[in-house]
């Protein structure tokens, strides 16, 4: 249990032994894994930065918005045309008259 309280106060940040006492072993886990992914998103960020850093170093010209053009970011958010948005669920076609058409034209003869 010690172990336990050793990992929630080094990557959860919670020292509070109620607190972690009160959670289940999946939600530790799942709270555990969170705190991980967030490391791993941290350290992808970082490598972004440093390729970042990289171009404009080595690059005449570089200015922050050929980088990363945030202006358009906020408008595309604004618009809600970020590519995790929620996808509506259109009804499904009818396809009958297709389907009767499509049988119609299979008897069908081009003239010659």
């Amino acid at each position: 249990m010690l172990k336990v309280y050793e990992l929630c106060a080094r990557y959860l940040g919670v020292y509070d032994e109620d607190v972690i006492g009160a959670w289940t072993m999946s939600e530790y886990k799942a709270k555990l894994k969170g705190a991980h992914m967030r490391e791993i998103d941290q350290l992808e960020n970082m490598s972004k930065g440093a390729m970042m850093n990289a171009i404009a170093a080595n690059k005449k010209g570089t200015t922050a918005k050929k980088l990363f053009d945030a202006q358009k970011a906020r408008r595309e958010l604004e618009k809600g045309s970020l590519q995790y948005q929620r996808q509506e669920v259109k009804a499904p076609i009818d396809k009958s008259r297709y389907n009767r058409m499509k049988k119609a034209m299979s008897s069908y003869q081009m003239p010659e």
